[in-house]
């Protein structure tokens, strides 16, 4: 899992070295989204995390009244 994570970043910023080469302007465009995704990647792990239990709860009480 960390060599993959490694290879991910390295593959990332080569990517990204040769985007602000090629073109500045949509480098930081999508600098900004990365950024922006980054920031909320903590936020959408735990709502996936809410709606997994969530539905092993339902899953658990539709058991339960069987």
């Amino acid at each position: 899992s960390s060599a993959t994570s490694d290879v991910y970043k390295r593959q990332h910023q080569d990517i990204t070295a040769k985007l602000a080469q090629v073109d500045r302007r949509l480098h930081d465009e999508v600098k900004a989204v990365l950024e922006k995704n980054k920031q909320e990647r903590h936020l959408r792990g735990g709502q996936a995390t809410r709606r997994k239990y969530a539905e092993l709860s339902r899953q658990k009480m539709s058991q339960k009244t069987k």
